[in-house]
């Protein structure tokens, strides 16, 4: 007996030590191709660039580290590929993760457009304490399924049903500025803006995805579970800067440096996800839903609707899947709404030429409604052409997601001469991108009319739409885009029809922060009134809104 153990350890431990070898043996392959690409000095293979993530973790608290890896991941293009050049740059976590920093529009839209580059990072795997396994983080096979469940219910058509709730709690976040204009103490002062606007688009959420309100413009408070999901994403940059966590994701101990600081978020988060997870069960036991004309259902009754009424059993979903998707529309589509919302209008606050000539085109657009008897609509919208080029030129300044990153599956064939193995992370870096002079004149330059196609309007000229990504690309491109775009449209179009803003601080000291995705911006703000309430020649925009309302 003792002998059959002894020959099955035997077994188990020459085995294991083949399968060692021929790990570091592919390793060592790997490690000759990449370290001809650019990149820091790799002293020792083993160990490789982890000492340049040693040094934040040491060296920056919590919420700082994630800027400061991506300041690191700019200074390291900046000295290894100054002139975009190659446009790859190469980071050696010893045998851990392989990345290679993408900087060049065309190679990122090769990835992006590769079926054999779907599935995200091996990194991205981290969220998932957070948001679950939804398309923001799941595997190719998996996000292929949740894609058509959802694309359905974010298409333009469908956008029509969320209309209504957009245009009433705009009226709320109306009534909210005013009674700050009519303080005499704040004088329309606003100290930060972010939490009116986080307010205002979780209340938008929470009527279109779950005809739910969550009243968080009435109390004035952002719910403790939006801060603790904030949390949560500052949090998972400590293991993301520790490259052999990766192996470990699944468990809590990756967290153990933070745990009760972790725990006390996670409970938090958990309480949330309860709450959602009633929701839903308490909507598909009861089929509110089958009371309602299809226009009015919102995302979630869309989804449980099909579950039911679809006889494919390719089509459905477990209410646990149902649960992972508006996790990640509340988590992620909060998270970059506001963040959208709070730039551009510290962005106009500080440019108010931009802000004026915006302003026209909306006096002329509603004028033009007022004169031919029509209504606002999803379509008339997309008019606003200086409108739309705010929104872009926003965008690119500051990108929800600073990068978004890839991990292939096989070989990459860039040229006839270079080509990169399988099992690689590609960080595209959207924001060093959208910064660079090759793609954009002046890219620190707040400039909108670089966006409209007249080339008579600007001497800026959109000069490659490839290098142009605020959401992602190709074939994983974000299924919101749509959606978010309406409420940015609609927001402006409010704000504007019956404010001036005014930013208060100094141009570029409110820095970007980073969590995996770009922080709303904290500022000072002064809305004014354009027109008084009493004047009934110009009517406010929700008054225009309630004779054309959002069609």
């Amino acid at each position: 007996m003792i002998l059959i153990v002894i020959f099955f350890l035997l077994v188990f431990i020459i085995h294991s030590f083949i399968q060692i070898i021929q790990w570091l043996i592919n390793q060592h392959r790997l490690y000759l191709i990449i370290k001809t690409i650019p990149g820091p000095k790799i002293n020792f293979p083993l160990w490789g660039n982890i000492n340049l993530l040693t040094g934040i973790l040491r060296n920056q608290p919590i919420g700082l580290q994630s800027k400061a890896f991506i300041n690191l991941m700019n200074d390291i293009c900046e000295q290894y590929d100054p002139n975009n050049r190659i446009g790859l740059i190469r980071l050696w976590f010893g045998p851990f993760v392989p990345i290679i920093i993408i900087t060049n529009a065309n190679i990122a839209q090769k990835i992006l457009n590769s079926k054999d580059h779907l599935d995200k990072a091996t990194f991205y795997s981290l969220f998932r304490y957070a948001i679950k396994d939804g398309v923001f983080t799941s595997k190719t096979e998996k996000w292929l399924h949740q894609k058509r469940e959802i694309q359905n219910h974010l298409k333009f058509k469908a956008l029509q049903r969320y209309i209504a709730n957009t245009e009433r709690h705009l009226a709320t976040l109306n009534e909210r500025i005013d009674a700050v204009i009519d303080d005499m103490n704040k004088n329309g002062q606003i100290d930060d803006i972010k939490p009116i606007l986080s307010t205002f688009v979780l209340d938008v959420l929470g009527e279109n995805l779950f005809s739910t309100k969550f009243h968080s413009q009435s109390t004035g408070v952002e719910p403790k579970f939006v801060r603790s999901v904030n949390r949560m994403l500052e949090l998972s940059y400590i293991p993301f800067l520790q490259p052999w966590s990766y192996y470990f994701n699944k468990s809590i101990l990756v967290y153990l440096c933070n745990l009760a600081i972790f725990l006390k978020t996670m409970n938090y988060v958990n309480n949330f996800q309860y709450s959602v997870r009633k929701i839903i069960l308490d909507r598909f036991k009861m089929k509110k839903f089958e009371q309602k004309s299809r226009k009015q259902l919102s995302l979630l009754d869309s989804m449980i609707e099909s579950r039911i009424s679809s006889m494919n059993p390719d089509r459905i979903l477990k209410l646990n899947q149902i649960e992972t998707q508006i996790n990640t529309f509340v988590v992620a589509g909060h998270d970059t709404t506001t963040s959208a919302l709070s730039w551009a209008l510290y962005l106009l606050g500080h440019h108010p030429e931009q802000q004026q000539r915006l302003i026209k085109e909306i006096d002329d657009f509603l004028a033009d409604l007022n004169l031919n008897g029509e209504s606002i609509t999803l379509l008339s919208m997309r008019q606003l052409k200086y409108l739309e080029s705010v929104i872009l030129e926003s965008l690119r300044l500051y990108p929800s997601g600073p990068f978004i990153a890839r991990r292939s599956r096989s070989e990459f064939k860039l040229n006839e001469q270079t080509t990169l193995p399988g099992n690689i992370n590609y960080i595209i870096f959207i924001q060093h991108m959208h910064m660079n002079p090759e793609y954009f004149r002046e890219p620190k330059k707040f400039y909108p009319e670089r966006f409209l196609r007249c080339r008579k309007e600007t001497e800026f000229e959109w000069v490659n739409h490839q290098a142009y990504l605020p959401f992602s690309g190709g074939h994983r491109m974000c299924l919101g885009r749509e959606y978010g775009l309406m409420q940015q449209r609609m927001f402006l179009i409010n704000i504007f029809r019956r404010y001036r803003v005014k930013s208060l601080d100094r141009f570029g000291d409110c820095q970007p922060r980073f969590n995996f995705l770009l922080s709303s911006a904290h500022f000072p703000i002064r809305f004014e009134r354009r027109q008084p309430q009493s004047t009934p020649a110009t009517p406010s925009f929700m008054t225009t809104v309630s004779r054309h309302s959002f069609l």
